[in-house]
């Protein structure tokens, strides 16, 4: 999980309505539906008493997190709050007030957990299939050539999701062997051994760690990218040259409620 910093968040407890509808302009759907979408549920409201747990392991809290991560599922309906406590107090006080989910990070991990059974969603993989999900909205990715950047988990989950989904898989990673381990999960899935020439593809799902690699020479105008990684992988120039579906932290956070509620009530 990449390491968010206060000012990727800043903004997101004011910002959500506007940015949703911004959302469903570029997918055609909302951020709950392309969550819906990414999990093949049907579109849901469910309420459910949510707890948000600060962590101050490793480097601990940053700074607006657990708040933001809060606001993101008030806007979906869902009864959250934050607790006062921290880390082991912080989920024992969950408990106490009756939380059925439960969202907490660690430098390491970001995960949702049901507290009545043995239910959880990991957010490399919800983030993965939403981010998926949000560009087959945009796209219809059926029969369409889209690159995979990164074979971590986000890019994995995305392969996957968009190989089923019937799209012509081609993925990359620095490391082959990620990115054939991927692919080995996909059935159709194709694998790149040398860096990819972006200008050559109009549809591409960008899971890499690094901000700023991509520049506006490196992308045709008009390409459709959807990136979920943080820090953003292309330049201001080159994300004002293409139809850009990215933020930071709030489409996966979404996904993850859905996924623990599906498991919850499946």
């Amino acid at each position: 999980m990449s390491r968010l910093i206060p000012t990727d968040i800043s903004h997101i407890p004011t910002s959500m309505q506007a940015y949703d509808a911004e959302f469903q302009k570029q997918t055609g759907m909302t951020m709950a539906q392309a969550a819906c979408h990414g999990l093949h549920i049907p579109e849901q409201s469910p309420v459910k008493k949510t707890a948000v747990i600060p962590v101050t392991s490793g480097l601990g809290v940053i700074s607006r997190f657990s708040e933001s991560v809060c606001a993101i599922l008030q806007h979906i309906g869902a009864d959250a709050f934050v607790t006062g406590k921290t880390d082991v107090a912080g989920l024992q006080e969950a408990y106490a007030a009756g939380a059925e989910v439960i969202f907490l990070a660690d430098d390491d991990v970001y995960a949702a957990f049901s507290t009545g059974g043995a239910w959880q969603s990991d957010n490399g993989f919800a983030t993965g299939i939403a981010f998926a999900a949000a560009l087959d909205g945009a796209v219809s990715c059926a029969e369409k050539k889209v690159l995979v950047l990164g074979a971590g988990p986000v890019g994995s989950a995305a392969a996957k999701w968009l190989d089923d989904a019937g799209a012509q898989v081609v993925l990359y990673d620095p490391l082959l062997e990620k990115a054939k381990a991927a692919a080995e999960k996909c059935a159709h899935a194709t694998v790149l051994c040398d860096a990819p020439d972006l200008k050559q593809y109009g549809y591409i799902l960008d899971a890499t760690p690094n901000g700023g690699w991509i520049s506006a020479e490196d992308v045709t105008e008009g390409t459709v990218f959807s990136v979920p990684g943080m820090p953003l992988s292309l330049t201001s120039e080159a994300a004002e040259k293409v139809t850009l579906i990215h933020n930071p932290l709030e489409l996966g956070t979404i996904t993850m409620y859905y996924d623990c509620i599906r498991q919850m009530e499946g």
